[in-house]
């Protein structure tokens, strides 16, 4: 098999109806092993698809989303934001421990204004996590 020296195109994604997704690879000398990669791609995504493979034809069919799991998606939303705000802490110490590091070539007030910018910048940050999460909880639990 020769394989193109970069991505430009892979395929369309046709939608039949609100329940039902056609996705076709274009190129027709990977057709089989991007069908099988594709399969593997919306089996393994997570969310919860089951693609139905006929020849090189994959049919996804799209569950009806029950309340249930806009439950546990908004739960999902929540632990993706509380880890983004705990890795957020971890860059803004970091930081500041570099700030730190320069006193010697630095006046202290320098560095107080330096801490406080950092720490305006992580507070505007989470404030946007914040707002994000609210938005798309609204969004999935109406």
């Amino acid at each position: 098999l020769l394989f193109p020296s970069r991505l430009t195109f892979a395929g369309v994604m046709l939608y039949r109806d609100d329940s039902l997704l056609l996705p076709q690879p274009s190129d027709h000398l990977l057709i089989k092993c991007a069908t099988m990669a594709a399969t593997k791609a919306i089996r393994e995504s997570g969310m919860n698809l089951n693609p139905e493979v006929d020849g090189t034809l994959i049919r996804v069919p799209i569950p009806k989303v029950t309340r249930e799991h806009r439950e546990n998606l908004a739960k999902l939303a929540k632990q993706f934001t509380n880890k983004s705000k705990e890795s957020l802490r971890k860059m803004r110490t970091n930081a500041i421990a570099q700030v730190k590091k320069s006193k010697d070539s630095v006046s202290e007030d320098t560095i107080r204004l330096l801490e406080k910018q950092i720490q305006q910048m992580a507070d505007d940050v989470v404030a946007d996590m914040e707002k994000h999460l609210m938005a798309k909880t609204k969004e999935l639990l109406g």
